[in-house]
């Protein structure tokens, strides 16, 4: 596989979270949701915190967005808010790359790999444990791949918790890509 496959989904999946920043904070979203291992895809949670602002998505309300085309909820707010362009933002989460499950996983276990995962679990991690981004991440895109294909929405359903989206630190890491792999 190409690393600038790689880079790509990478560029994708970061381009997906720090498309919107979160408008306004909501009390619902202080309550901590549950991370237990077997909880359903219904339950999952996407938290994107910005400074003190945070905001939540119900992965289930994403699933939907992509299947009907209709914005409910939470992620209509912010659909709102953000000006966001729902058949772009569509086509961003549902786009499948075709990746290697045995290649990429390959990647994603060598030492580039884990630095690079490392490195997007500063921005992204598990809701409760920030310390296990590395194998939450990992795992996601690892089962995503069943097909050979990977997209956004496809890693999302198989968070195996609720996930922390960082936009500040998203931002940022998005910004030191474009640097160190500026686009002809």
């Amino acid at each position: 596989m190409r690393h600038s496959s790689l880079l790509s989904l990478g560029f994708a999946l970061l381009s997906a979270v720090t498309l919107t920043l979160p408008a306004c904070s909501h009390p619902q979203d202080a309550e901590l949701a549950s991370t237990s291992a077997n909880y359903s895809v219904q339950d999952k949670r996407i938290y994107l915190v910005y400074g003190s602002l945070v905001r939540s998505i119900a992965i289930k309300e994403i699933e939907n967005f992509c299947s009907t085309g209709f914005v409910t909820g939470d992620l209509g707010n912010i659909i709102r808010f953000g000006k966001l362009n729902e058949k772009d933002l569509k086509n961003l989460l549902t786009q499948e790359r075709p990746m290697s499950l045995v290649e990429t996983s390959g990647i994603l276990n060598n030492t580039v790999g884990q630095a690079i995962l490392k490195k997007i679990g500063e921005a992204v991690y598990p809701h409760k444990s920030p310390s296990g981004a590395v194998q939450a991440i990992r795992a996601a895109i690892v089962l995503s791949l069943e097909d050979d294909q990977l997209s956004i929405l496809e890693v999302l359903r198989n968070l195996p918790v609720d996930m922390t989206i960082d936009l500040a630190a998203a931002l940022k890491l998005r910004d030191d890509l474009a640097a160190a792999f500026p686009k002809d």
